[in-house]
């Protein structure tokens, strides 16, 4: 193939795990409020954007497990989610659109583009950090803006960020930061 488009990891996963886990990844992505999040009304063509939909699941539910490589990890939670029963589907769809509603209720549109735009290790960390909020704290937006501003935290999200023991660590200080405790 001399001529084609190499294929970015998202598209691979999409054709190789197939089923009921993909056609949620495909339903969820095109939520309003997710776009809004994004900052993005198009699709993106590479499904970069339906990738951070699966980093997220993946974080959650499996971040104590993560290792290098990330590629690795999201195709490794892929594959073992691909045929998921309806029940699962469901939890799974509740979970995201719930954090997803909380997300644009308190931080509103774009509130994971810093400095030169999205930033998703801010993103998989604040929404993971949310996820197991309940309630969300009344102050999260004075929280977040602290987050922001935690050099432990940002440090965490602006080199080496695959990296296992910051991944764990941005997340565990987003838990603290945003919720009081790691």
């Amino acid at each position: 193939n001399t001529g084609g488009t190499l294929l970015k990891g998202q598209e691979v996963r999409h054709c190789v795990y197939a089923g009921s886990f993909n056609d949620l990844l495909h339903e969820l992505n095109d939520n309003e409020n997710w776009r809004k999040i994004l900052g993005k009304k198009q699709l993106e063509t590479h499904m970069r954007d339906q990738e951070l939909i699966l980093r997220f699941f993946a974080l959650k539910e499996t971040s104590s497990s993560y290792k290098n490589t990330m590629k690795e990890f999201l195709s490794g939670f892929m594959s073992k989610r691909k045929d998921a029963s309806e029940q699962m589907i469901g939890q799974y769809r509740t979970l995201f659109l719930t954090v997803v509603s909380d997300v644009f209720a308190w931080l509103g549109e774009k509130p994971f583009h810093i400095h030169k735009g999205f930033n998703a290790a801010v993103y998989d960390a604040v929404f993971v950090a949310l996820a197991g909020a309940n309630p969300i704290p009344p102050d999260i937006r004075e929280r977040y803006k602290t987050l922001k501003q935690d050099k432990e935290f940002m440090d965490c999200t602006i080199s080496g960020t695959m990296a296992e023991g910051v991944v764990k660590r941005r997340i565990a200080r987003a838990q603290t930061v945003l919720l009081g405790r790691g």
